[in-house]
């Protein structure tokens, strides 16, 4: 027989283990799923070319006459780096409250009355945020916090209690409103207070995915009005950027801060070719065969976008400028077996390859959409082919909203030095 207690866990439960819903202006009612294993794929980090999709297509729209009015760019930044912070915060929660929901059999071991559970809750409920953060850290390395010795089963409660505490106040402003939540539904229950927390969980949660998608349908549809409201809903979450490293920390793992997964687009004659970065994308295409988390990562993006939509992979002549007169191809770095892929993973010159591909007329332009600005090697492919003697091909890099990592000179001249070695030894077949 199910147990009475036992209902708020497999309704959090349930909602944990449940796709990710992301959403555009075109499927804005049913959203397009994405499982909860790919969220999680630490080699892919999704959220952060997500992050990167909705940015990128957001300066599409307003550098092509979308609307009668253009927006300010320092608004979708704003929104952008929100809804990255956002969704961040969504992932920890939802990793926090699974670990949480693994050792629950400890609840079980003994039942806290009410009036211990309440201890406890004031316990969590009194301090600042910093001192929860200490607090929240030493439970997680299951060290003892309190004034007396703590059961395994109150470690439990107390640390559930402290991180929906942390999430409330990043969520709500209003302390009194915090305490109405925990006490106007606790003082009625007969038996288990501590599954309170639990529901309270479920509600941070939709809480959540209600911005998030409000959110993401504001960026996609690009409306003045939405994104200006979205902006002043998002003051709340001032919180969540002021303590979004302390968040970062309670992951006790070093945060790869120096990570790039990038996206871009261009459009020509009505189709849209979108990459990312990354040269291991031979096999991928809308809607393929492979099996990769990637290619379920193009698929999804593809949704979003709707319409005539082409993955660009990494191309045999993607190149490597060392300067206008000298280049090598991605064939030829193939052939040589070095070992720095660096040199052609990005998003700019996999695009351009492409569109030298595609017939253009005179003096037309291509708007290169990024949110980083391109590195080193690329603004020299990119000078190289707007400057070119009778090219008809032009290529204006749409406002990026941030710098991109730098290379060091270090790297670029290891990088030349290589593209010079490869050159030498392993010459292109003809002209091209």
């Amino acid at each position: 027989m199910e147990r009475k207690e036992d209902k708020p866990i497999i309704k959090l439960k349930e909602k944990l283990d449940s796709p990710w819903i992301f959403y555009s202006h075109e499927n804005a009612e049913e959203g397009v799923k994405v499982d909860k294993e790919l969220i999680l794929d630490k080699e892919l980090d999704f959220i952060s070319i997500i992050v990167d999709f909705y940015t990128s297509e957001a300066l599409h729209k307003n550098a092509s006459g979308y609307l009668n009015e253009s927006i300010d760019n320092e608004i979708i930044r704003e929104v952008s780096d929100n809804y990255a912070k956002l969704s961040s915060l969504k992932l920890f929660y939802q990793n926090e409250l699974s670990d949480i929901l693994e050792n629950r059999e400890f609840l079980y071991n003994d039942v806290l009355d009410f009036w211990q559970f309440v201890d406890l809750f004031h316990f969590a409920k009194e301090f600042e945020l910093e001192v929860l953060f200490y607090g929240y850290r030493k439970l997680k390395v299951r060290e003892d916090i309190y004034e007396r010795y703590l059961s395994q089963n109150e470690k439990l409660i107390l640390k559930l209690a402290i991180l929906n505490i942390i999430f409330l106040r990043i969520l709500y402003r209003n302390t009194d409103r915090i305490n109405d939540i925990f006490f106007e539904e606790i003082i009625n229950l007969e038996d288990y207070p501590w599954k309170y927390l639990f529901e309270i969980s479920t509600g941070i949660l939709s809480k959540l995915d209600n911005d998030k998608r409000r959110t993401e349908s504001g960026l996609f549809c690009l409306n003045t009005v939405d994104l200006n409201r979205i902006g002043t809903v998002f003051a709340k979450y001032d919180m969540a950027s002021l303590y979004f490293d302390e968040i970062t920390k309670l992951k006790l793992e070093k945060f790869e801060k120096n990570k790039i997964n990038c996206y871009a687009s261009v459009r020509k004659n009505n189709i849209i070719y979108m990459t990312l970065n990354g040269v291991k994308d031979d096999s991928i295409k809308v809607n393929g065969v492979d099996r990769s988390n990637l290619q379920k990562v193009v698929d999804i993006l593809a949704q979003l976008l709707g319409g005539d939509v082409e993955y660009v992979s990494i191309s045999p002549d993607t190149r490597y400028y060392i300067n206008p007169d000298l280049y090598i191809n991605y064939s030829q770095y193939k052939n040589s077996n070095e070992n720095l892929n660096r040199m052609f993973t990005c998003c700019e010159r996999k695009l351009i390859a492409k569109m030298y591909t595609l017939k253009f007329g005179d003096d037309e332009k291509i708007e290169l959409l990024v949110t980083k600005y391109p590195c080193k090697i690329c603004l020299r492919t990119i000078d190289y082919v707007n400057n070119k003697e009778g090219a008809k091909l032009k290529i204006e890099i749409i406002d990026p909203l941030e710098m991109e990592f730098k290379l060091s000179e270090q790297d670029i001249i290891e990088m030349d030095k290589c593209a010079e070695k490869i050159d030498k030894n392993h010459p292109r077949e003809q002209e091209e």
